[in-house]
């Protein structure tokens, strides 16, 4: 999704209380999720709830990271250790400080974590206090554990329509070769299910139904099979020996 799509329909889903508790903001520009966190964070504690920075005294602490219940987590750069992590759940269990009675962290880059850290921080996703959001900023979704990524909302930023990178499958079908589609059915059974359901499905939206639409319908039954059954490498297989046939 667009960066101002995305920042948009964050600030909608918190003017409806349906904002998740927990999400995911990948990009391979992180600079990109840091400003859709910011102007989510700004546009949360304002006090006058305006969509565009009105400079109330709310704005100016959050564009200066002075707000006492937001805790910026990680340099982007380093790992992230169990003890940082605590430091989060020890701050969240004590009363809001400000206004609004929300409290925000950011985990820049969730995918620095330590195993420990990733343990203590899938705790606090299991089980998040009242009015608490995380936002989860990524580099590489793909490198993220399952299980924290499975519990919460994931959202990629797209800079430019027309400018995004492909990605596996969409490179994989452009190569047109048959002996190629096959033996890249192993590489695909090694994503977790949930990535690899992302990647048929943006696959399908931007490139198969465009350039190969003899794939459409296999692909569609791909992806409801991956959500359905258990045996989901028979179902990879399955997928690449057909769409090899159709070429």
């Amino acid at each position: 999704m667009l960066k101002n799509n995305l920042i948009n329909e964050l600030k909608q889903l918190y003017k409806n209380n349906n904002l998740y508790s927990s999400i995911i903001l990948n990009s391979k520009n992180i600079q990109d999720a840091q400003e859709i966190s910011e102007e989510l964070i700004r546009y949360m504690f304002c006090e006058n709830g305006s969509d565009l920075d009105d400079r109330c005294v709310s704005c100016e602490r959050a564009k200066k990271k002075l707000l006492f219940d937001v805790i910026h987590l990680g340099d982007g750069t380093s790992e992230i250790s169990k003890e940082e992590v605590k430091q989060i759940m020890d701050k969240f269990s004590l009363t809001s400080i400000e206004k609004t009675a929300i409290k925000v962290y950011v985990i820049n880059v969730v995918e620095n974590l330590k195993i420990g850290a990733s343990n203590a921080l899938l705790k606090f996703l299991e089980e998040p206090p009242l009015n608490t959001y995380a936002l989860l900023l990524s580099k590489d979704r793909t490198n993220i554990i399952p299980t924290i990524k499975s519990r919460c909302k994931l959202f990629v930023i797209e800079t430019n329509a027309d400018d995004r990178e492909l990605n596996a499958l969409e490179k994989l079908l452009i190569t047109n070769s048959k002996e190629e589609y096959l033996l890249s059915a192993n590489n695909f059974k090694k994503i977790d299910k949930a990535s690899f359901i992302e990647i048929l499905e943006q696959a399908f939206n931007r490139t198969i139904i465009k350039k190969f639409p003899q794939f459409a319908e296999d692909t569609i039954i791909l992806i409801e099979d991956l959500k359905k059954l258990p045996n989901d490498k028979l179902a990879i297989d399955n997928y690449f020996i057909k769409i090899a046939e159709r070429l």
